[in-house]
């Protein structure tokens, strides 16, 4: 049996129904959305404009911090060259059983580069490299000498080795070898040098200086 209905109750469907048919009415979401967005939307801009400068903030401070990790890394390098001023590598000298490297040094300037030197001249020499008895390889002799003019007189002289089989070179650091090599792959070994732990390329004409793989021209 069914139930009969009040005008109230009448009154109150007719206003669910209204209600219902507002809510989905395109004009009224829209109208929400747009309250929505006028409300939020310039909290919304400003939290994204304090993030952006945030990071701006951090990339300046990480840019301030590579440089200056570079710098140091650089002054090390410098320190780390200057460390081996005093030494020289001589290539080709023949390695005899029980020698005692700092005589074999001492004659071999004497004899190839007409250079008075001692034991005295000298703070400490030895063979770089393993010491394989079946190798046929002569290992370098890396000298470091009392005093840097002796060294640079010897270094001066190596001219004189030239079409031998002996060669001297400067103690570089593994930095600076990688900067030689590299250097006279690209422009020849005629055209490529180390002086003073500093490496140098003549290029169009003028010698110039190479601080590290970026200056490769």
């Amino acid at each position: 049996m069914a139930v009969a209905q009040t005008k109230e109750d009448i009154k109150f469907r007719n206003d669910i129904k209204q209600i219902c048919t507002e809510l989905l009415n395109e004009d009224f979401i829209d109208k929400v959305c747009t309250n929505f967005a006028e409300k939020y939307d310039s909290k919304i801009v400003k939290k994204l404009d304090l993030i952006s400068e945030s990071f701006e903030k951090l990339n300046e401070t990480v840019n301030s911090n590579t440089k200056y990790i570079k710098n140091i890394e650089g002054r090390i390098a410098i320190m780390d060259q200057y460390a081996k001023r005093n030494t020289l590598r001589i290539y080709g000298v023949e390695e005899v059983a029980n020698e005692v490297v700092l005589k074999t040094v001492a004659t071999f300037i004497k004899s190839k580069l007409n250079i008075a030197c001692s034991s005295a001249d000298i703070d400490c020499a030895f063979r770089v490299g393993k010491d394989e008895k079946d190798s046929t390889k002569v290992r370098p002799i890396l000298v470091n000498f009392v005093n840097n003019w002796k060294r640079t007189e010897i270094f001066r002289a190596k001219k004189l080795l030239k079409g031998s089989e002996f060669s001297i070179y400067e103690d570089l650091t593994k930095k600076n070898y990688e900067l030689l090599i590299a250097a006279k792959k690209k422009y020849g070994n005629s055209q490529v040098w180390s002086a003073g732990g500093k490496i140098r390329v003549l290029h169009n004409t003028k010698t110039v200086t190479l601080n590290d793989m970026n200056d490769l021209l």
